[in-house]
């Protein structure tokens, strides 16, 4: 049997943060982090928007009646509040409002709807917004000068979406696929961390960090859209899972500190609902990162992080009354993240 090799086309997404924090008094700290933690997507090729006699099949992969585009960002506005019980122990508590955005397309086989156009495949696109709120709590605790243990949760978030169904390049069947108005929900993940600080020497800081993700959260996407299709639900069953960090900082003098870290990432995903959506798998990722002090009160930070995915290989599913949906195959990725921060101190 010949083999078939589609690939992703490349994209650049740019997360951002802010953050700041302000000392009342002796005890109490508020601060405000505005950023985005889940903000990814894949793209893959089709030939969407040329003629019925040049480009009869619309989505020119294997995987197009499950993605071709699918893209989600949100957006976490993260008061908080920290209180310092006594010199060893600190706690704090925050709420977020989330804010959420999703795109998702992928082809229609016409020839189910109608014989006269097998073979041909329609566009559906889902585009939407969404919110929610959350909160996170977390307590730092120092049994020794050198050690610092910290411990952290963020509870899970369901964002509901709404927003427009539009279906274009449908032919003759165009009248049985009204443009309307679509739903789905996805939950953003719980977040348990674990982490441990012990400075060496007065330059010389290692951390280690366990976090366990609650991805069971991702159970299921449930797409509610116009008829004909109405809802369409599609089993995820994600499983929990571990990530392990270790790093170190060095202060070289008083401008310059370098790090370098290492992280191990289990995927969530079983292999028997790995999809072109959003392929995953276990993953190591390797960091180093620098910070200079320009002035006593300002500074930049430059980080770069190389993601190391194993290879998946998913099998195949036929979709069979919605509850699974694969494309068989083995799926290989990378990523690369460059990140700079700038801070200031008042």
């Amino acid at each position: 049997m010949q083999s078939v090799s589609t690939s992703t086309n490349s994209q650049v997404f740019t997360p951002f943060n802010i953050y700041g924090s302000y000392q009342i008094n002796d005890q109490i700290v508020v601060g405000l982090g505005i950023y985005n933690p889940f903000g990814l997507g894949t793209q893959w090729p089709n030939l969407w928007g040329q003629s019925l006699a040049t480009a009869p099949f619309y989505g020119n992969y294997l995987g197009s009646y499950l993605a071709v585009n699918s893209n989600i960002a949100t957006y976490y506005f993260n008061p908080t509040i920290a209180y310092k019980i006594n010199d060893d122990l600190s706690v704090g508590l925050g709420v977020s409002y989330v804010y959420a955005s999703v795109d998702m397309t992928r082809s229609i086989p016409l020839g189910f709807i109608n014989p006269l156009l097998n073979g041909l495949n329609g566009k559906m696109e889902l585009k939407g917004t969404g919110n929610g709120f959350n909160a996170n709590l977390g307590i730092i605790y120092k049994p020794m000068d050198k050690l610092s243990l910290g411990l952290s949760y963020r509870i899970t978030t369901k964002i509901d979406f709404s927003g427009n169904a539009t279906y274009t390049n449908m032919s003759l069947a165009a009248s049985s696929f009204p443009n309307g108005t679509g739903k789905a929900t996805l939950p953003m993940p719980g977040n348990l961390y674990f982490g441990v600080a012990y400075m060496i020497s007065p330059d010389l800081r290692i951390e280690g960090n366990f976090q366990y993700v609650q991805w069971s959260s991702y159970d299921k996407l449930q797409l509610n859209l116009p008829a004909p299709a109405g809802t369409v639900t599609y089993a995820k069953n994600w499983n929990d899972e571990p990530l392990l960090r270790i790093g170190a900082e060095y202060a070289l003098d008083e401008s310059w500190t370098v790090r370098i870290g290492a992280i191990e990432d289990m995927t969530p995903q079983p292999a028997s609902v790995t999809e072109p959506m959003l392929p995953d798998a276990d993953r190591t990722d390797l960091t180093v990162g620098a910070s200079y002090k320009i002035t006593n009160k300002l500074y930049v930070d430059a980080a770069y992080m190389l993601v190391l995915f194993a290879d998946k290989t998913a099998p195949f599913s036929s979709g069979a009354n919605s509850t699974t949906a694969t494309v068989p195959g083995t799926y290989s990725s990378k990523a690369n993240i460059l990140s700079v921060n700038f801070g200031y101190g008042f």
